[in-house]
């Protein structure tokens, strides 16, 4: 199958603070995955680089076998986390 995304040896920083250090792993088209681990784990740095919010400080993020960009992410489909005040507004 092919591969849809792509983390290879991706690393970040925040100053001092290594958040994602040297995580690789790739997903083939129709798998089902989930990233677990406690909280200072690295899980949302590293979806915001698989996303394209930040850039990872060494490594490569690549979807669909290319390198991350936006004319890659515009095939992607996404979603961002709101707040229960947004979602319970009434307009």
């Amino acid at each position: 199958m092919a591969l849809t995304l792509e983390l290879d040896s991706v690393t970040k920083n925040y100053d001092e603070f290594v958040a994602v250090d040297n995580l690789s792993f790739s997903i083939s088209e129709g798998e089902i995955f989930g990233l677990l681990g406690p909280n200072g784990a690295g899980k949302t740095s590293s979806i915001r680089m698989m996303i394209g919010i930040i850039v990872p400080d060494s490594g490569a993020v690549r979807v669909f076998g290319n390198p991350l960009s936006r004319k890659v992410l515009d095939r992607v489909g996404r979603s961002s986390r709101t707040s229960s005040s947004s979602r319970n507004s009434k307009d």
